[in-house]
């Protein structure tokens, strides 16, 4: 668990969206998902910790519409999403995302041989929060189509957000044997 599950209760989870919202998120809906010519190096750090920070932790709308956006055009043209900031747009995405793009993200993964961008397709479909889709998601770890060394970052993925550790740990127990096979 990340210390903000261990520190932000439920009680307080409003209160600390609002304040990741007041103090970050002009500055990361400025620097968006996306570099600018001339950008200096510090710029393209800021931007992987707090778009991110901002897009998740305070739910915002235009962040999230945007990873949504940018996830559906990366699945055609990879260079949609600058290398840096894939795994956690696809992350954001998937969050909010719906079947259809669970279901095209699978294809992906099915299709690509580069290990690294597989992983990263594979930790955001353990990201889906829809409960009928995350069932779908961590029975890809089952699946013989993916290296369980490999699908396996679909149940960590899962168990390390509050919103689907139940349902992940739900299905540990249920399917431990075969995943320990």
């Amino acid at each position: 668990a990340s210390p903000r599950d261990l520190f932000v209760t439920d009680e307080l989870r409003p209160n600390y969206r609002r304040f990741i919202a007041d103090t970050f998120g002009a500055r990361a809906r400025a620097l968006g998902w996306r570099s600018r010519p001339g950008e200096d190096d510090d710029t393209k750090l800021l931007r992987s910790s707090v778009v991110g920070l901002v897009a998740e932790d305070a739910g915002d709308p235009a962040l999230i519409a945007e990873a949504l956006s940018l996830s559906k055009k990366w699945l055609s043209d990879r260079a949609a999403i600058e290398p840096e900031m894939v795994a956690t747009v696809l992350n954001v995405a998937a969050r909010h995302g719906d079947a259809e793009m669970f279901t095209a993200l699978v294809a992906e993964a099915r299709k690509t041989k580069d290990r690294r961008e597989r992983g990263r397709i594979l930790s955001a479909l353990g990201a889906f929060r829809d409960p009928s889709v995350q069932k779908l998601a961590l029975n890809l770890t089952l699946s013989p189509d993916f290296d369980a060394r490999e699908s396996i970052t679909v149940l960590r993925e899962a168990a390390s957000d509050r919103a689907t550790r139940e349902g992940a740990w739900i299905f540990l127990k249920a399917n431990f044997d075969a995943l320990t096979a």
